[in-house]
């Protein structure tokens, strides 16, 4: 009978569950099981999904299969988790590339913070969503034409191609598309003496002369 008890011990063992030996296989991430982290992703307090994809984001590869979980959190409800996961895919580079209708989506988003961030990520996804967003310079409503601006502003020097385009704009009937236009020439273009540095001059000072408030302290 004594014989039995370590094959019995043994079969016991050989029983356990599966998932649970696979967890302990799992890589460890910041001290814990990326498994775990994930299950993080799913937790109903924001906070707790934050610091998962902080985790996730600052201590293991965005790989195309991070990706795939982090993609539900694009949509989330809480605007701390929504940007934290669009940074964190950006982090991805062209691995995250079957994000880009999910960022497109984000870059609509009623918050400016969040499209910013959405603007970003696509661009550090896929460089060719930068002639994507020159092109919507021209496209759609001011609000839009002004973030595609900010999105170049954002891209650096990747972004130089652009500088044609928003010189266009400069005159734009919309004076939020107008100050994008500016601040983007300005962050891509800042040699002094070019053309740009004129035609941002230029725009500013007729900004400045029709600006209601100079008119009234010069009375």
């Amino acid at each position: 009978m004594r014989l039995l008890a370590p094959i019995v011990c043994l079969a016991i063992l050989a029983m356990q569950p599966v998932a649970v030996r696979a967890q302990d296989r799992s890589p460890l991430v910041a001290g814990r099981p990326e498994a775990d982290w994930r299950d993080d992703l799913r937790n109903p307090q924001p906070i707790v999904r934050q610091a998962a994809l902080e985790a996730l984001a600052q201590f293991s590869d965005v790989t195309a299969a991070t990706v795939s979980y982090l993609l539900p959190l694009v949509g989330d409800p809480d605007v701390a988790v929504r940007r934290t996961a669009i940074r964190a895919i950006g982090h991805g580079g062209r691995a995250a590339r079957r994000a880009s209708p999910a960022l497109w989506r984000a870059w609509r988003d009623d918050d400016a913070f969040v499209s910013a961030d959405a603007g970003i990520a696509l661009v550090q996804i896929s460089r060719e969503n930068i002639d994507l967003f020159r092109a919507r310079l021209s496209l759609g409503e001011p609000r839009d034409r002004a973030r595609a601006a900010a999105a170049l502003a954002n891209a650096g020097p990747a972004a130089r191609s652009a500088i044609h385009a928003l010189r266009d704009h400069l005159d734009d009937e919309g004076p939020r598309v107008r100050g994008a236009t500016l601040t983007a020439l300005a962050a891509l273009d800042e040699r002094p003496g070019t053309k740009t540095a004129t035609l941002v001059g230029r725009s500013l000072a007729r900004d400045l002369g029709d600006s209601p408030t100079l008119v009234a302290s010069d009375a």
